[in-house]
Formats: C-alpha cells, sequence, structure tokens
C-alpha cells in the first residue's frame, strides 16, 4: 500500500512538473499583438492607388501598397527597386526590381507597374498625366524584373514621386481598371499590411502581410482604422489609452489642445484647400461673378489654422503685395510658440477697389441669383466651419446669402462630374513643382489658378515648369490658360495642414513625400 501511495505521489509530482514544464516552455514564444489603434472622421470609397484618391484613402493604401522607392520624412529609400541608375544626363533611370511577392504569393512584375501608371483615366487624349507630371517620354519593359523609364527633361523630383500613392502597382487579375464601375477594395497588396476586414459604418483592420520583403522590420501586427464623428468621445478614448493617432480634430477643438494636450501637433500637408465653382449656368458662368466670388473672401478668417501659423495665412492672400508686406511684421507681433507662430492679422484680407469695379461691371440681377446657390462639403466640422465662413464673408462684403449643404455621403469625384453643384468645398494633393494636378484641371475644363501668382507671372512660372518638346502639347497648354484670368473654376483657399494627436509612445513613424503617415516601422512602446 506504501509502495502504491508513493508511486501515486511520483506520478502526481512528474505530472505537475510536467505541467510547469511545458507552461515555462510555451510562456517565452507566446506573444499578444501589437496593434496600433488609428481614428479618423471620414470614410473611403477606394482600397487601392488612384489618382483620385483622398487623403483618407491614401493614407490607407500608403501601408498597403509600396512604389519603386519609399520616402520616410524626406529621406528617399529604396521601394521595391532593387537599384535605380540614372544615366549622366538625368534622363534615363535603368530599375531593376527587388524579388518581391504580392500578399498572395505572386511575384511583383514590371508588369504591374506598367498597368496602373498606363490606365485609362490617367490620360487626357493622348496625354498620359501621371507621365506628364514626371515629365516622362516613355517606359519601356525589358523584362519581369527590369525597366527603364526615358525623360524628356531632368526632373529632381523624380526618386520621390515614384513613392507616391499614384505610381503604385496594381495586379490586372485582380482589379480591372477599364469596369466602368471600379472594384472599390481589393485583399492582394504588394505592401507592409493586408485588408483584414472592412465594414462601411465602422472601419478596416490592416493584418501583416507576411509575403512582404521587408516582413521581420515591420514591428506592429494590426492597424485598426476606425472611423468615428464624435469627435468629443473619440479625445476622450485617446487620453484612456484606447487609441494611438486620431485626426477627428476640429477648430473648436483647438484652442483646448494647444493649451492642454502635449501630443497635438499640426503637420504640414502639400496640398491646397479650395472650392471649385460649376460655370454651366448664370450667374456663375459669368466669369466676372467667379472673380467676385474670389475676391470678396475674407482669407485671414477662412483659414481654421490663420491663427497658429504665419506661413499658411500668406498662402491664403491673394495678391503678391499683401504677402510682402505680411513678411515686414515685426518679430513683436509675432508670438513663437515650440515650432509654430501664433498671429492676430487684424487686417481684413479683401481688395474692397477691386470689389466695388466689379460690382459695377456686373449686372445687379446676376448678383441677386447668387442668393440662391448652395455649397457641397462634408459632414466633418472643420468643412462646416470654412463653409459657413465663407458664407459669412460673401454675406458681409456683396449683402448675399449663399447656403451650406454637408453631405453624409461625400463623394468629391462624383460630384465634380455629374455637375450637380453650385460650388464644391475640398481640399487637394497639391505641390507647385508637380504641374499634373493643374495640367489636369486645365484639360478637364476646370481650370486651376494658383493664388500666388498673378496671371502673367501664373503664365510665364508654368510654361517654364512643363518646357516640353512636343509643340502640340504647347499649344493645348497655352491655349487652356488663354481664358485664365484673376479667378478660375478651383478657387485655392489656404495652405492643407493636419492638426493631430499622436502617442507619445509611439517611435519611428515618419512621413511620405505626400504627407502620408508611414506606420510599416513604427514602435510602440507601453503607455
Amino acid at each position: 500500500m506504501k509502495r502504491l501511495i508513493l508511486m501515486l505521489l511520483i506520478l502526481i509530482s512528474s505530472f505537475v512538473l510536467l505541467s510547469c514544464e511545458e507552461k515555462t516552455n510555451v510562456s517565452p514564444v507566446t506573444k499578444d499583438k501589437t496593434i496600433l489603434y488609428w481614428t479618423t472622421d471620414r470614410q473611403p470609397r477606394f482600397f487601392y492607388p488612384s489618382m483620385h484618391s483622398s487623403d483618407v484613402e491614401k493614407q490607407i493604401i500608403n501601408q498597403m501598397y509600396e512604389g519603386l522607392t519609399l520616402t520616410y520624412d524626406g529621406l528617399v529609400r529604396m521601394g521595391m527597386a532593387r537599384t535605380i541608375d540614372i544615366s549622366d544626363d538625368g534622363l534615363i533611370y535603368e530599375i531593376e526590381l527587388k524579388n518581391a511577392q504580392w500578399s498572395d504569393g505572386r511575384r511583383v512584375t514590371v508588369e504591374d507597374f506598367i498597368y496602373s501608371w498606363e490606365r485609362k483615366n490617367n490620360y487626357f487624349n493622348e496625354i498620359n498625366l501621371l507621365y506628364f507630371d514626371a515629365m516622362i517620354h516613355s517606359v519601356e519593359e525589358i523584362d519581369d524584373l527590369h525597366m527603364r523609364i526615358i525623360l524628356n527633361h531632368p526632373n529632381e523630383n523624380l526618386l520621390k514621386q515614384l513613392s507616391t500613392v499614384a505610381f503604385m502597382p496594381l495586379r490586372s487579375d485582380i482589379i480591372d481598371l477599364d469596369l466602368p464601375i471600379p472594384i472599390l477594395l481589393s485583399d492582394i497588396t504588394n505592401g507592409a499590411f493586408i485588408l483584414e476586414s472592412y465594414m462601411y459604418s465602422s472601419g478596416a483592420v490592416l493584418k501583416k502581410n507576411v509575403h512582404y520583403h521587408d516582413f521581420y522590420n515591420v514591428v506592429v501586427d494590426e492597424i485598426h482604422y476606425s472611423f468615428r464623428t464624435d469627435n468629443k468621445k473619440v479625445y476622450s478614448e485617446y487620453l484612456s489609452g484606447e487609441l494611438d493617432v486620431v485626426q477627428n480634430i476640429d477648430v473648436s477643438q483647438f484652442g483646448m489642445l494647444m493649451e492642454n494636450q502635449p501630443d497635438f501637433q499640426i503637420l504640414k500637408k502639400p496640398g491646397v484647400y479650395s472650392f471649385n465653382i460649376n460655370p454651366v449656368e448664370l450667374p456663375l458662368k459669368n466669369i466676372k461673378v467667379r472673380q467676385l466670388l474670389n475676391l470678396s473672401i475674407d482669407r485671414s478668417a477662412v483659414n481654421p489654422y490663420s491663427d497658429l501659423l504665419v506661413d499658411s495665412v500668406a498662402y491664403s492672400i491673394f495678391d503678391e503685395k499683401t504677402i510682402e508686406e505680411l513678411k515686414k511684421i515685426s518679430t513683436s507681433e509675432v508670438e513663437y510658440m515650440g515650432d509654430m507662430y501664433s498671429m492676430n492679422p487684424k487686417k481684413s484680407y479683401v481688395d474692397a477697389d477691386k470689389v466695388d469695379r466689379l460690382l459695377d461691371e456686373i449686372d445687379t440681377s446676376l448678383i441677386e441669383q447668387l442668393c440662391y446657390l448652395t455649397i457641397v462639403t462634408t459632414k466633418s466640422q472643420n468643412d462646416i466651419d470654412i463653409a459657413n465662413t465663407l458664407v459669412e464673408s460673401w454675406r458681409n462684403t456683396l449683402g448675399i446669402n449663399v447656403k451650406v449643404d454637408s453631405k453624409d455621403y461625400f463623394d468629391y469625384a462624383y460630384i465634380l462630374k455629374s455637375g450637380t453643384y453650385d460650388i464644391i468645398l475640398d481640399n487637394h494633393f497639391y505641390s507647385e513643382y508637380s504641374p499634373r494636378h493643374m495640367l489636369k484641371y486645365f484639360f478637364s475644363g476646370t481650370c486651376l489658378n494658383n493664388t500666388k501668382f498673378s496671371s502673367e507671372q501664373f503664365n510665364s512660372i508654368l510654361l517654364k515648369a512643363v518646357d516640353y518638346n512636343d509643340t502640340s502639347l504647347h499649344k493645348l497648354y497655352e491655349s487652356a490658360i488663354k481664358d485664365v484670368d484673376d479667378v478660375s473654376l478651383m478657387i485655392p483657399l489656404f495652405n492643407t495642414q493636419e492638426p493631430v494627436l499622436i502617442n507619445k509612445k509611439l517611435k519611428s513613424w515618419s512621413r511620405s513625400y505626400e504627407g502620408l503617415f508611414n506606420f510599416t516601422r513604427v514602435r510602440k512602446e507601453e503607455r
């Protein structure tokens, strides 16, 4: 009996020890998921590279796809390209791809890039506007992993431009770009993350791509991207540690955040906030009416960042003389706040003399018809505030009352294409060194007039920037800008800025050439 009891004790002890040993062996390799929680107040339409992607779409796409190069805070690194050799004259780029894979295991090839770059939507007649952006004459496929890009003129920004969303690859067997109604999303990607799930009403989950060529340097396992409208609740969740990155910030929160929240940042973006005018019918068909609306905006008030950033105020002013006056402001009138300057311009930036001259020249009945116009915008409180400031400027200066219609579902591209609007308020990626976006609006009939230049400066500077060997293109371009005066159909208001809350425990996040977040190398420490 004693022997039996002893044997039972040995068996029980062995079982306990084995259990402990198993737990000891399992514990070190058990890893909790590292999840980045990210929220914004806008919903995306597409989950693949497109020239018409919104900022929210680009933010997500930038985590899912990868171009030939990557830009981290201004530094260019190799993306899908293994090597890029540039000729001495700067006109020929010989590119070799890495032996990289799509998320389903298929190899990334030169054909995937060319399919994306040469989509029909990139063309106006015979001109590829994407190619024109980089002064590209042609792209030659040598084999699956080698290509040659030939330029008309040297372009020192090409390596950065090749990192943008528009230049990312697509698979022809996954996304049919010729469909009249395009596919909205794809779960086959070549970047650091794949689209694991998507719910229109709530958000998306991005999961680490096991086939990504740099898989082991991607620290975050998942990105949970949510689309929310209750900014106050979002902010409380950020304070409690439930959210890491918050883009749901409206102008009304700025003062409190500047004073109390060290995580609050206002990041610059290469973009412009603007409104588009539909010129099909009177009164907006009359160019002098469009000029009047442009000149009657108090640009010191319409910009929600004007009290925080001096250069943002300067950009929003419509004549060079006023910009020069602003630059002469003494330092005593400008308060330095960390990395930003704060100022409260007392002057209303409306050129009353020009406005009065136009009012004398325009038929009174056309002015009266302006009261029946509507500004279409998103449900974002920022956009509504900006639209209301436009309305207030026009009311104070012209005595008219324009309405504001904030849409639950706001598809800028669809509204613009369908022509179902009077005025649309939106923001656009734009760089003065990158004329594609301007040219696309010229060629499609909605001309862009950059308020930094007068008409003559505008013509000479841009014609110089797009010095092109093809004389027919020159003629097309010159004819497109011939009718542009001091105003156009797309009127810039101010530089785009991005107010954001970012957890200080997030390390190694970066910004792309387009000002998009890049979280492929981010490290998330415990709060």
